[in-house]
């Protein structure tokens, strides 16, 4: 075995004399001299650098039941190779549930095809995530492999609730537990992951809001005795795979901070912490109209990054300068007509944010409404959202 430890010394010269290069620069030319000549193993004093996160976003804004949300999303630092990915075909907004109705023990599974995860073949399954939505129920994680026809059953992990955050579908915790056995992604064998619950309470699926759904046949459960099934809603089950590559356990040792999660901020109070690093999403349900900076940071370990920050601008101002909505006669003395949509839904707001009634047509009737100012939140039949103000006379 080769064994090499490499001492850098960076001598910064005139520039008239000597080409200056970085210790960075250094560090990583000495990296791939020992990558082409296969040394085994290396120590390297590298240059600290806390990278903050990459290309803050807020996903989608809308409208479920009584609830406002923002979906941020955000990049992994560009410093950052991580190990891990993370599998899944739900959005994240576990907001949602589909109820099948019988008392049955029931399982629910993302299917991931050999397509799915070529890139992935003897990656490791590391941690599943789920939505648990009871104390009654008893809930497990589950991991199976489909060969042919044949959907065959090789991890079950029984799950203690005293260890497990329960959370209402309408605003769903995600929990992540630890994979106890070494189940490595295989060529040939597609990988389902889930979790199943027992039939003694809640008889629901959590699920997320749909948004952005591309994929028919990737969500499946099993309730009884009953064979898998396609699930047909266009939602997701609440399910999350994460995932670690074999290079995480490369023996070249750098001596830098490692990525270990995220700090999320609402107008500079921290509303979340994350402590995993694949998670780069954040759901912020609203309780008002108000106007919110969203700034994320990195974390490693001890420290914070810089943050990143982003303006939520309120929904009474977004109505107000960026609506495309023809509503008329504005103000009213009771009914309104919605112009130019092919309207699905629409929720009136009152400026505290409480829902004051629900349509499904062009015509509001507002008569029974007090004087005011009220925010209409109008989705049309393909999903998208746009809100207007209208005054009550």
């Amino acid at each position: 075995m080769k064994r090499f430890f490499i001492f850098l010394l960076v001598i910064c010269l005139s520039a008239n004399t000597f080409a200056q290069i970085t210790k960075q620069q250094a560090a990583d030319l000495v990296l791939n001299t020992i990558v082409e000549n296969k040394i085994d193993s290396v120590n390297i004093e590298k240059e600290n650098t806390i990278m903050p996160v990459d290309s803050l976003n807020i996903a989608c804004f809308d409208v479920y039941g009584d609830s406002f949300y923002n979906l941020l999303t955000w990049k992994v630092p560009a410093s950052v190779n991580l190990k891990e990915k993370l599998l899944s075909w739900s959005n994240g907004c576990s907001i949602n549930a589909f109820a099948i109705g019988v008392p049955e023990d029931r399982d629910a599974a993302h299917r991931f095809t050999t397509d799915d995860i070529a890139e992935y073949v003897g990656w490791k399954v590391k941690k599943i995530g789920f939505v648990p939505l009871s104390n009654e129920n008893i809930h497990a994680v589950k991991i199976w492999n489909k060969i042919g026809d044949e959907i065959v059953l090789i991890y079950e992990e029984e799950l203690d609730n005293k260890d497990l955050v329960i959370s209402d579908y309408n605003n769903g915790t995600w929990n992540y537990v630890e994979v106890k056995n070494d189940i490595y992604i295989e060529a040939d064998k597609e990988l389902w992951v889930g979790f199943s619950s027992d039939g003694s309470d809640y008889n629901v699926f959590p699920v997320d809001n749909g948004y952005d759904y591309k994929m028919t046949d990737r969500n499946w459960y099993k309730v009884g005795d009953n064979d898998w099934g396609a699930f047909i809603p266009s939602k997701n089950f609440s399910i999350q795979a994460i995932i670690e590559s074999n290079e995480g356990k490369q023996k070249i040792l750098y001596e830098e901070p490692q990525l270990t999660g995220y700090n999320v901020y609402a107008n500079d109070v921290l509303v979340k912490s994350i402590q995993e690093p694949v998670i780069t999403y954040y759901l912020d349900l609203l309780s008002s109209f108000s106007d919110i900076q969203y700034c994320v940071t990195a974390v490693y370990g001890d420290v914070e990054s810089e943050p990143l920050c982003i303006e939520y601008v309120s929904i009474d101002e977004m109505a107000e300068t960026h609506s495309t909505l023809n509503v008329h006669p504005n103000p009213t003395n009771g009914k309104i007509m919605i112009e130019n949509v092919n309207v699905n839904s629409v929720e009136i707001y009152n400026t505290q944010g409480q829902s004051v009634g629900r349509f499904n047509t062009n015509e509001i009737d507002m008569e029974n409404l007090p004087s005011g100012m009220y925010i209409l939140m109008v989705k049309d039949i393909e999903g998208n959202v746009n809100v207007a103000k209208v005054v009550r006379e």
